[in-house]
C-alpha cells in the first residue's frame, strides 16, 4: 500500500508541475498561480485527484508519527 501511494504522489507532483509548466509558459511567468475556472472539466476533476491523494498521504504520515494529538 506504501508504495502505491508513493507512486500516486510522484504522478501527482508530476502532474502538479507540467500544469505548472504549461501556465508559465503560456503566460510568460512562473506558472506558480492559476485560476482553477480556467481549466477544462476533466483538468479539473485530476486537479482534485492529485489533492486528494496529498490529503491521504499527509494522513499517513500523521498517523505512522502519532502527530493525531498534535493539533493542526
Amino acid at each position: 500500500q506504501l508504495r502505491e501511494m508513493a507512486r500516486l504522489a510522484y504522478d501527482g507532483y508530476d502532474s502538479l508541475l507540467r500544469l505548472r509548466t504549461l501556465t508559465g509558459l503560456s503566460r510568460g511567468d512562473a506558472g506558480r498561480y492559476f485560476e482553477p475556472s480556467s481549466l477544462s472539466k476533466l483538468e479539473r476533476a485530476h486537479l482534485a485527484n492529485v489533492f486528494d491523494v496529498q490529503r491521504m498521504v499527509q494522513q499517513a504520515v500523521r498517523s505512522e508519527f502519532h502527530l493525531e494529538s498534535r493539533g493542526r
